[in-house]
C-alpha cells in the first residue's frame, strides 16, 4: 500500500448499444446529487472497460475538487466508453454544475 491516489479517467460517447457494466454503475449511483453524499460501488476494474483498453496517457497532477491534493496519478484512457442517451443523462443529472476548486498555486509550472 503506498497510500497514493490514482484517478482513471474515461470519455463517454453516446450510442445505441452501451457497455453494462457503466450502464449498472451509472444506474447505481443515479441518485447521488447532494454535497457529500455517498455510496459505495464494488466492481471489477477489467469489466468497467470496453474491448481492449490498453492505451492510456498518465501524470502527476492534482485533484480537480477541494482538497485539490497535488501528486495524484491520473490514467486517462484513449478510447471511449458507449452509453446510450438515458444512461448519460442520467450520468449528467448527478455531476455537480459549480466549479468547486479555487485557483491554484502555480508550484513551479
Amino acid at each position: 500500500q503506498t497510500n497514493e491516489t490514482a484517478v482513471l479517467a474515461y470519455f463517454f460517447e453516446v450510442a445505441d448499444n452501451e457497455n453494462a457494466q457503466w450502464a449498472n454503475y451509472v444506474l447505481y449511483v443515479s441518485d447521488l446529487k447532494e454535497v457529500n453524499q455517498t455510496k459505495t460501488y464494488g466492481t471489477n476494474i477489467q469489466q468497467l472497460m470496453d474491448g481492449d483498453q490498453r492505451e492510456f496517457l498518465r501524470y502527476t497532477g492534482s485533484l480537480t475538487t477541494p482538497p485539490c491534493t497535488q501528486g495524484v496519478i491520473w490514467t486517462i484512457f484513449s478510447s471511449s466508453i458507449d452509453l446510450t442517451a438515458a444512461s448519460f443523462q442520467l450520468l449528467r443529472q448527478n455531476v455537480f454544475k459549480k466549479c468547486f476548486r479555487p485557483q491554484q498555486l502555480l508550484h513551479k509550472r
